[in-house]
């Protein structure tokens, strides 16, 4: 069975949270990241430097935008990292982009879903406990991780499953869960396990985005 294609997932606001997502990411996924241009700035130039409980090391490859005109053509999935008080500007700057996409947020504050549901009828709720800082352009440290971060539907029902289904193997969720037991799973970011956040039913998401696999419950 043939791989699957890697997701490009655009995060929005990237600040020490969202840079470090990204490098997170890499390797798993195409990160592309709208930050501040002193940041763009050290990315492109000698890449993204991260410390601490994620990791020591340089990541290379992490595409900097400053606006919608830098987007690649393909993007799968949107994470928002801005302050919640920025959510609104975000928004209406990517409208265009968060049109019609699944779109998360790992933001802090109340109200980020509301605004997003506006622009996107497939919203992800999130929550991230790891202590996270920038230490100078384009350089984070991930000093503490309390828990995995925790991300959950929040509208858009069974198409925001199909969204999300788009992101992972097409294996089930219990298959995928059974390879992380001893085997390298195919699966490489989101499970399709959720918990509706607006409803209070379902089942709640636990995601930690790895290297080569997920961590599901």
């Amino acid at each position: 069975m043939e791989p699957l294609q890697q997701p490009t997932v655009l995060i929005l606001g990237a600040g020490a949270v969202g840079l470090s997502l990204a490098g997170k990411l890499h390797g798993v996924a195409t990160a592309c990241v709208a930050c501040r241009q002193v940041h763009a700035s050290a990315i492109m130039e000698r890449g993204l430097v991260m410390e601490g409980v994620w990791g020591d090391r340089t990541v290379r490859g992490i595409r900097c935008v400053m606006g919608p005109e830098d987007l690649p053509t393909s993007i799968d999935f949107i994470i928002i990292t801005a302050k919640g008080t920025d959510t609104r500007a975000i928004c209406e700057e990517y409208a265009s982009v968060i049109r019609d996409r699944p779109t998360a947020t790992l933001q802090n504050g109340i109200g980020n879903e509301e605004i997003i549901a506006e622009y996107t009828d497939t919203v992800i709720g999130g929550t991230v406990t790891t202590n996270f800082s920038v230490l100078g352009p384009g350089h984070v440290r991930v000093l503490s991780e309390s828990a995995p971060m925790r991300l959950g539907i929040w509208s858009g029902g069974a198409d925001a499953a199909r969204a999300l289904d788009r992101l992972i193997a097409e294996e089930s969720p219990e298959r995928v869960v059974e390879a992380l037991d001893g085997a390298t799973p195919r699966a490489i970011l989101l499970t399709h396990i959720h918990f509706d956040h607006a409803g209070g039913t379902g089942r709640l998401v636990v995601v930690s985005a790895g290297h080569r696999a997920i961590c599901a419950v």
